[in-house]
């Protein structure tokens, strides 16, 4: 496994490890990277010299890709598994090409889905200038009325109540 190091890699990281455990795989090389670390020949040469029948990849974009183009200039060819992070589209755009091939990730939040069409259509049309929406812009998007049910629930904005208010919450459209 190799992660970003901070708040979201970690804490990724351990709800990964859990869910690995669980199921019986055993994480050999737990492996970090810091945060915008574009220089990844070490860490991908230890998972090289590892025995580990693949790769699990949870980072942002930045360091995602950084770790894709090293992967790829040092012939690896371990199966590269991950979150919606290492195939995403920003992700891709960032690396050199064919570099992001074959990996294997979950896809949450995709903007070419069909059921995001009139939503797409609709972000092109108030941001003419922006790049094409992804998964952030999607929880960009949602988080905003998520707050906004919350603080409805509540009855004003209290950043207090928003987590308790939420945890379990069942939303509709």
């Amino acid at each position: 496994m190799i992660y970003k190091n901070d708040e979201f890699g970690a804490g990724g990281r351990d709800a990964y490890v859990a869910a690995f455990d669980e199921a019986g795989i055993d994480v050999g090389l737990d492996i970090q990277v810091q945060p915008d670390q574009t220089d990844q020949s070490a860490e991908v040469a230890q998972l090289a010299g590892g025995d580990a029948d693949a790769i699990f990849v949870f980072m942002t974009e930045i360091e995602t890709a950084a770790f894709l183009d090293e992967y790829q200039a040092q012939g690896l060819d371990k199966p590269l598994y991950g979150g919606d992070v290492l195939s995403a589209a920003s992700t891709i755009a960032l690396v050199q090409p064919g570099a992001a091939d074959g990996t294997t990730t979950h896809a949450g939040l995709n903007a070419s889905a069909p059921v995001f069409a009139d939503w797409k259509e609709a972000y092109a049309e108030f941001h003419p200038d922006a790049d094409p929406p992804d998964h952030n812009s999607i929880k960009g998007y949602t988080i905003v009325h998520v707050v906004k049910e919350a603080t409805e629930r509540i009855g004003e904005f209290d950043n207090s109540q928003m987590s308790e208010t939420l945890h379990c919450a069942e939303l509709t459209v």
